[in-house]
């Protein structure tokens, strides 16, 4: 897995009044559109996901698409979601965003650790939402997504305080 980058004779110089936007995503003739891909046999490019997306968990890196896909086989909810939040001792811990559960608390436990059963992913947190945040088109909105898991994890610590 690589990042995407690339360049052409027709491709734009950068963005139209955003000099920041454009000295992070053009460099040296090249544009970098935030992508993460592996090139496939035949140069095909299988783009995997975002890399502002990507989870950092205990120095393993995740992409959240593939563990919600896991999490979905695993059928633990109509929807799920997954960020990470980072702990009161400062380290990023994975959020797992469920709308519609399918079973209850213990067996959502079960099932998710038995997805993640070889993926070092330490501790888990299991949260209820009443829908996870989603653009028109579908794809969940992950700074919706962790802000709203922060809010409800903070929520909980506090009254368990």
């Amino acid at each position: 897995m690589g990042r995407v980058r690339a360049r052409s004779e027709l491709l734009c110089a950068g963005y139209l009044g955003e000099p920041e936007a454009t000295a992070q995503m053009f460099r040296n003739g090249w544009f970098y559109p935030g992508d993460l891909a592996v090139l496939k046999p035949g140069r095909q490019l299988k783009v995997l996901g975002r890399s502002d997306d990507l989870l950092n968990i205990g120095g393993q890196k995740y992409l959240p698409n593939y563990l919600e896909e896991l999490l979905m086989h695993a059928d633990v909810a109509s929807e799920v979601g997954v960020c990470s939040v980072e702990s009161a001792d400062g380290i990023e811990q994975l959020c797992i965003a469920v709308s519609q559960p399918r079973c209850d608390d213990a067996e959502i436990v079960k099932r998710v650790t038995k997805a993640l059963r070889g993926y070092q992913t330490g501790t888990f947190a299991v949260i209820r939402l009443a829908q996870i945040p989603r653009t028109a088109s579908g794809k969940i909105v992950r700074r919706h997504l962790k802000a709203e898991v922060a809010s409800i994890l903070a929520t909980q610590s506090s009254k368990s305080r």
